[in-house]
């Protein structure tokens, strides 16, 4: 399973599940929502440890990145 791991990028993980709540207003705690982890172990088994599973934590994610973008911006 080594392959799979190795193919994990935390920040692209992290930017796609930023871009998914907040394209699609979706509620921060989607990450806890038993359906949304399955679908991510069956995307890839060995993404375990690398989705938050906190809502607290998509909250500071996103924080974040809105700085970061609106510097750019």
């Amino acid at each position: 399973m080594l392959a799979l791991q190795n193919t994990l990028n935390w920040e692209a993980i992290t930017a796609a599940l930023i871009s998914l709540i907040t394209v699609q207003r979706l509620p921060f705690r989607i990450v806890k929502w038993p359906e949304f982890y399955v679908f991510y172990r069956v995307l890839n088994p060995e993404v375990k440890g690398y989705i938050t599973t906190a809502y607290s934590m998509v909250n500071n994610i996103i924080q974040n990145a809105f700085i970061v973008q609106k510097d750019i911006i």
